[in-house]
């Protein structure tokens, strides 16, 4: 097994007596992982939520977990289906029908490998010339966000970025660590990644965050953004320490593309979809079937959501994504 994973003989033969956290190899990329009983699960319905520390949170149904964790997919399969998760934003969910978008998707370029790990490490930096100190058990961040197998690999594109004189490293490459500093044609490439709308692909998701609205997320907006083959950002799924106004202008400047849910009549979603608008940027509206909406955005195609339909309206934002935008860079299959 590849470095980076951690080897699985059983799974979980009677996960039912899991009543606490407790630590168990991922389902989907074998590192050890933060296991919990889902809370109040349906009856016969049983899920289970993973903090892996590759993957990020995820919530998975019992038997797809045990069918993925035994399945022969290859290193590279599961590094693939680590990086879609990743993207997906916190509890994602997963059932046995996500097989084919998760492992049999089409890999990244090595270029757009090397543009996405050269931005994983800038967010490490507090200023332009600063040394960073990257240690090994933090290495498996960078696998998922720069869609990497293993530590090998991970070394292999930091002598890339050293030969393109975007980085320097301390010294030779060690698996206990990793010391950088960001040159000055790195950061030039930097700025200029983060003017192309990071890679074409990021979608900013403006939603009323309630948890009434974290089904219409994980089980249809977000996975919808993904099969299109772009990847969502919902603001308050994203770890950062700058003010929350501060953080969504970039992101929002960051994005190709905007969709605005406007369920709940929320200011701050109609707020960032003018933002977006003001930009140049097209947006896609939704919103929940029996919600009035804004005089202001009535004239828009909007499409509307239920609660008893929601793989169709998954689907219906899919095709809506592709014909406005065209398949995305990260299109699986």
């Amino acid at each position: 097994m590849a470095d980076g994973y951690v080897d699985q003989t059983s799974f979980i033969e009677n996960i039912r007596i899991v009543n606490v956290m407790t630590k168990f190899p991922c389902p989907i990329c074998k590192s050890e992982s933060d296991l919990f009983p889902a809370d109040n699960p349906p009856e016969g319905d049983s899920k289970h939520r993973y903090d892996c520390p590759r993957c990020g949170p995820f919530i998975i149904h019992e038997a797809t977990a045990t069918v993925f964790s035994r399945a022969d997919y290859s290193d590279r399969q599961r590094a693939i289906a680590s990086s879609v998760i990743r993207a997906g934003g916190d509890n994602f969910e997963i059932s046995s029908k996500d097989e084919a978008i998760l492992f049999y998707g089409r890999d990244i370029s090595v270029m757009d490998k090397a543009d996405r790990l050269l931005l994983s490490l800038s967010e490490n930096c507090e200023y332009v010339g600063q040394w960073v100190r990257i240690d090994a058990q933090n290495y498996c961040n960078f696998f998922s966000k720069a869609w990497l197998v293993n530590s090998q690999e991970l070394f292999g594109f930091i002598n890339f970025l050293k030969q393109l004189q975007y980085i320097e490293t301390l010294k030779e490459l060690t698996r206990e660590h990793i010391t950088y500093v960001i040159l000055p044609d790195g950061w030039k490439k930097i700025d200029n990644l983060k003017r192309i709308s990071a890679f074409g692909s990021q979608c900013f998701v403006a939603m009323w965050f309630n948890e009434s609205m974290n089904t219409i997320y994980t089980d249809s907006i977000s996975p919808a953004i993904i099969a299109a083959g772009y990847t969502p950002l919902r603001i308050d799924k994203k770890e950062h320490t700058e003010r929350i106004d501060d953080e969504i202008i970039k992101e929002i400047r960051r994005s190709k593309f905007v969709i605005a849910d406007a369920t709940g009549n929320c200011a701050g979603v109609y707020y960032e979809a003018g933002f977006a608008y003001g930009l140049g940027l097209k947006v896609i509206w939704t919103t929940q079937k029996e919600e009035k909406l804004h005089f202001d955005v009535r004239q828009f195609n909007t499409l509307f959501w239920e609660n008893s339909q929601l793989d169709e309206f998954k689907q219906k934002l899919t095709n809506r994504i592709e014909a406005i935008f065209g398949v995305g860079p990260n299109k699986q299959g």
